[in-house]
């Protein structure tokens, strides 16, 4: 069940708090010198965002009994803090009666007190109660609300908190822009706070949107990056959910064995573990899905009907239903279809009900693939239909510029802080060694030693070398990956955005630049066809076909031109000082390299063809750069429609030309403001072409 395995990951964060951590280390008995230091509020609120908890109802039970537990006559950001931490807890412990607790007095303080905050972090607790019973729509209708309240400046807390809730929210809405957006927003303000837990979790929920929106690679680097933060704080709750989601991700690029080890350091963790239900749920879905993949139906429908009963008994209503289309696959399987089909439209009622439409397009596959496999073709018909519109929101999704700009924008960040870093260090070694080598001067003349101290100066002065190369390749070599596409050695978004903003090569006046250069020519190349080389041949396949087109590109073009992976199958070049002519007979020479090569993966050659959009400008109209890309992605768009393996190009006939096409390409081509031009790619036959 490919697609259903995207939502088993992102249940973990349902029952998990933002401060979601793991008891490590022992509580200490009552009544010793150290138990108290565990038992003062502000201690035991600072154990869980550095070292966690495994079962939340002991840590509920320990701030219930800390007897600086605040009361009525405390400050009201301390009660806050206080009821907050115990509803959250009660979250993850499935304990609808303390959270209900927790949420009464947050709102009861909010009203007495005129707290905004305390209001609002009431509403994101029923929120992130709800969000797994009764939809995305309720809990976001209840994120909205607490948003208006909570005031210019909410506590850092309640930031982390609704930030990681609403990016959950619009996952399970299908909304993977938006999530991305909040789940991004989140780690930031989590990184300010220090609040390595809650990193753990956005980094999870970074990785699935990313899966969801068919960037294996990046969810592969954050799903590892989430583990080896959770080792190295010891944080054994949220670990078991990463590994979850480990075998999610490797299930999705292939690796099927690497998928079924995950599970079971997943599954091994939650057992005997109350408060890891949900994760021993999830896996046994997993797991259903892995052994039908491996032809076992019947393995496949013993684990899939344990998720179910866990699933009923947690009244985790998204995760009954993937269940049930786990049943209901694995029973048509066995040769009983009729039973099967009405097991998988009860899922298909819940997934709407909840209005997830990911759920949807997923649990409608799988029903049309049990419907073809027993021949009632006019059933299959029909539920294709009924799916196609669903997925085309998914697939626009897909892709969206903002979802890759935000992600790219935060490595960046993350990398200059790095550089920043390293370069504070390499300051601090400097003055280290200066000091000490004077120190040690001085002894050496007041000693008479002055030959062993010039030996000893020549040994730290060659150390502070070493050290200051080392420092220096570190920086060189950061650099350099915050322009370059780790796969395929083309250049990133970043890159592409300081090059189009500066109007031509880094370092070149642009005065000059526009005087010998007058035209700029964009053009966006995309994959045919690519999600079936992923399906068929797996992601490793998918990798060797993005490489080898990405070399074919860089042979192509000038040292001045750029090749710019955009995310995904798509690339974009940037062609300075190429005219329209120029640029149509550059796309005509890729698309010729392209579709004449097959590409070899392991032991067989597959044919990869690829569509354009083209547009050209005025190197003076620089400014309007995103207006240029909109058209040519637009014109790739009719590429695409036109029947691919072509290239569609945009010239502007009178200034403003781009700037109205960006708006409507095809009002803008009837009015005379563009011209478009056909290049078919090898063994295409011209044919009409139109609206």
């Amino acid at each position: 069940m490919a697609r259903l395995r995207v939502v088993l990951g992102v249940m973990l964060l349902a029952a998990g708090s933002v401060w979601s951590q793991t008891q490590l280390h022992p509580v200490p008995q009552a009544g010793s010198r150290t138990q108290q230091a565990y038992d003062r509020v502000e201690d035991i609120l600072a154990d869980l965002r550095t070292r966690g908890y495994v079962d939340p109802l002991a840590v509920i039970r320990r701030l219930e009994a800390a007897p600086d537990r605040p009361g009525a006559a405390a400050p009201v950001e301390a009660r806050r803090r206080y009821h907050a931490a115990l509803g959250i807890l009660a979250a993850a412990a499935d304990d609808a009666g303390k959270l209900e607790a927790a949420r009464a007095a947050l709102t009861a303080l909010g009203q007495e007190q005129r707290c905004g905050p305390c209001t609002a972090q009431a509403k994101v607790l029923q929120s992130q109660w709800e969000l797994t019973r009764k939809g995305a729509a309720p809990s976001l209708q209840l994120l909205d609300e607490a948003e208006a309240i909570m005031g210019s400046a909410p506590p850092a807390d309640l930031v982390v908190h609704f930030r990681a809730v609403r990016a959950r929210s619009y996952r399970l809405a299908g909304e993977f822009a938006r999530s991305v957006a909040d789940a991004v927003a989140g780690l930031r303000a989590a990184e300010a706070a220090g609040n390595d837990a809650a990193r753990v979790e956005l980094l999870v929920t970074l990785a699935l949107d990313n899966a969801s929106l068919g960037d294996f690679a990046r969810a592969q680097s954050q799903i590892d990056e989430a583990i080896a933060l959770a080792k190295r704080i010891g944080h054994r709750y949220q670990l078991a959910y990463a590994y979850l989601n480990l075998g999610h991700v490797q299930s999705l690029q292939g690796a099927r064995e690497a998928q079924r080890d995950a599970l079971m350091a997943a599954l091994e963790m939650a057992r005997g573990n109350p408060a890891l239900s949900e994760v021993e749920m999830l896996t046994q879905s997993n797991l259903a899905d892995y052994f039908l993949y491996r032809g076992d139906p019947q393995r496949a429908l013993d684990y899939a009907r344990r998720a179910e009963a866990l699933a009923r008994r947690l009244d985790e209503q998204r995760s009954l239903a993937i269940a049930l289309t786990n049943v209901g696959i694995a029973t048509a399987r066995l040769g009983r279809v009729d039973e099967g089909l009405a097991r998988i439209r009860e899922a298909i009622a819940i997934a709407k009900r909840m209005d997830n439409r990911e759920h949807v397009v997923g649990m409608q596959q799988e029903l049309i693939a049990v419907l073809e496999g027993a021949g009632r073709w006019r059933e299959a018909v029909a539920a294709l239909h009924e799916v196609s519109g669903y997925e085309k929101s998914l697939v626009d999704q897909a892709r969206t510029r903002e979802v890759l700009a935000l992600q790219e924008q935060f490595a960046s960040e993350r990398n200059q802080r790095e550089i920043t870093r390293l370069s504070s260090e390499n300051a601090r070694q400097q003055a280290l060694m200066q000091a000490r080598s004077a120190q040690r001067w001085m002894w050496g003349a007041l000693a008479v030693a002055m030959a062993l101290a010039a030996v000893l100066l020549g040994q730290w002065l060659r150390r502070a070398r070493r050290i200051n190369r080392s420092l220096r390749r570190t920086n060189a070599a950061l650099a350099e990956q915050s322009t370059r596409d780790p796969l395929t050695g083309s250049y990133n978004r970043r890159h592409f955005e300081a090059l189009m903003a500066h109007g031509g090569p880094v370092g070149e006046d642009p005065a000059n630049q526009r005087r010998r250069q007058p035209f700029v020519s964009i053009v966006m190349l995309d994959l045919d066809h690519f999600k079936q080389v992923n399906d068929l041949f797996g992601h490793p396949a998918g990798d060797t076909v993005l490489v080898a087109v990405s070399a074919r590109l860089r042979a192509l073009v000038r040292q001045q031109d750029a090749v710019v992976r955009w995310g995904g199958e798509e690339f974009v070049l940037v062609l300075p000082g190429t005219d329209a002519g120029g640029a149509a007979t550059l796309v005509e020479r890729v698309l010729q390299a392209v579709a004449s090569h097959p590409v070899a993966v392991d032991d067989r050659t597959l044919p990869v063809t690829v569509s354009a959009g083209v547009a050209t400008l005025p190197a003076a109209a620089m400014a309007h750069w995103q207006d240029a890309v909109h058209v040519a992605d637009a014109a790739l768009y009719v590429a695409k429609r036109e029947g691919r393996n072509r290239a569609v190009c945009v010239e502007e006939r009178v200034s403003g030309g781009l700037v109205a096409a960006a708006a409507d390409l095809a009002a803008a081509e009837a009015a005379g403001q563009v011209a478009l031009a056909r290049v078919l790619g090898p063994g295409v036959v011209a044919a009409s072409t139109g609206y």
